[in-house]
């Protein structure tokens, strides 16, 4: 007889669940985590949103890496909170492979 265990979970953490579960009434099997200690995410608080809206106003160009560095905050939580803002960075950058035959020929005729 095989038995595949690519998709199974580990002895130990059933065991833990067993345990965990015995402790219930049957039926009433509690799931939810219990609190843990730490510091909460208090990062995307209003306060916050409000100082990320105020920097991107003050300045359309700032980065998010700008904004992590003036308040102190993970460039992840930046990126999040300008999401629930609604905003998106729209980068306008020259791009070599978009210019016509004639821009590139003048490109290259300018850089030698």
């Amino acid at each position: 007889m095989l038995i595949s265990y690519v998709n199974t979970v580990n002895k130990n953490t059933v065991n833990r669940w067993a345990i965990k579960f015995r402790e219930c009434e049957p039926g009433r099997a509690n799931i939810v985590d219990q609190l843990r200690s730490g510091r909460p995410v208090s990062v995307t608080d209003d306060k916050n949103q409000n100082q990320v809206d105020e920097l991107i106003k003050h300045d359309r160009r700032i980065t998010q890496k700008q904004i992590a560095g003036r308040l102190g905050m993970y460039k992840e939580r930046v990126g999040y909170i300008t999401d629930l803002l609604g905003y998106t960075k729209v980068c306008s950058r020259f791009v070599p492979r978009m210019l016509t035959p004639e821009k590139k020929v003048f490109k290259i005729v300018k850089n030698l």
